[in-house]
């Protein structure tokens, strides 16, 4: 039992200076330039750091072993979780490079930098090797892969991607290139407003989670920081995944075999938990839109700039 103890708590300290560089290296991209961004920055970084470790830490006890203590799991996903909400910060605060650099391209390691945060903190709820297994949702697909063992992979469909496609589709035609650099499906209008969920409301872009679609007319907007702001968005729906992990030792006790294969290698169970707490914000008029934290949050993302809250 002790040589257990001691293995264990060995292989923490292990993981713990392994992830020291990684910390320093996220809190240097913390932006507290001017006195009017300070307290909204340390509001997204506090918010992103504390949901996904308090999300990894429940996710920890609701899946630990019998023989681990609660707070032992709740402390262990606790602090890897919130390495993860770093990463997940991270991600979001390079998109406002898309709309700086007017390109893309800078999608594609803000993609990277989200993929790496939810598995990071997916793992750590799941109990399982820190920094060993990973997932990217790219298109229709979510991509699960391990370091340790190649028979890991997996390919699995996002129902939801399917469903937000063919409805975002329907507003504009696809943006092949944001689609590729993103991960996300992409589509794009001439038009200078789109029409939103509340038909009183249009707006210059929209997001269903998994596909957006922006108003490309740049005498109206720019559609550069459209895009961004939407990708905010994304990472805001994949982020409340999270709560996939809480329902795991239920998914274990069903007993069809047929459909636990299904869902287990070929399809991703991605239900829109994000849209429930979107919706309690509601959906302000302006000159009150920023008052909805996920608005006012995607907006400081994708324009790097003080958000004027009324």
């Amino acid at each position: 039992m002790k040589s257990t103890c001691l293995k264990h708590g060995n292989s923490e300290r292990i993981n713990l200076i392994r992830a020291i560089p990684i910390i320093l290296l996220l809190i240097s991209t913390v932006n507290l330039s001017t006195a009017q961004s300070r307290h909204q920055e340390a509001t997204v970084l506090a918010y992103n750091v504390a949901f996904s470790g308090l999300g990894a830490g429940i996710g920890a006890v609701f899946n630990k072993s019998k023989s681990t203590k609660w707070h032992q799991a709740f402390a262990r996903g606790c602090w890897q979780g919130s390495i993860g909400g770093l990463l997940n910060y991270s991600s979001k605060k390079t998109l406002h490079l898309i709309s700086r650099k007017q390109s893309t391209f800078y999608a594609l390691p803000a993609m990277i930098l989200n993929a790496a945060s939810y598995s990071i903190v997916e793992s750590a709820a799941l109990n399982r090797p820190f920094m060993q297994h990973w997932s990217i949702d790219y298109g229709l697909l979510r991509i699960d892969f391990s370091t340790r063992n190649k028979n890991d992979l997996k390919l699995r469909l996002l129902p939801e991607a399917v469903y937000a496609s063919i409805d975002a589709g329907r507003h504009g035609r696809f943006d092949l290139e944001t689609s590729l650099l993103s991960g996300n499906i992409t589509f794009k209008t001439n038009l200078a407003t789109i029409p939103g969920f509340d038909p009183n409301l249009y707006l210059v872009g929209l997001s269903w989670g998994r596909a957006l679609v922006y108003a490309d007319n740049i005498t109206y907007s720019n559609p550069y920081y459209t895009i961004a702001h939407e990708l905010v968005h994304s990472y805001q729906f994949r982020e409340y995944q999270i709560f996939n992990t809480w329902l795991y030792p239920l998914s274990n006790k069903v007993k069809l075999p047929v459909a636990k294969k299904i869902f287990s290698r070929y399809i991703f169970f991605d239900m829109p938990y994000f849209w429930i707490f979107y919706d309690l914000e509601g959906q302000k008029p302006y000159p009150y839109y920023y008052r909805n934290f996920y608005e006012f949050e995607a907006e400081r993302f994708s324009t790097n700039q003080h958000v004027l809250v009324h």
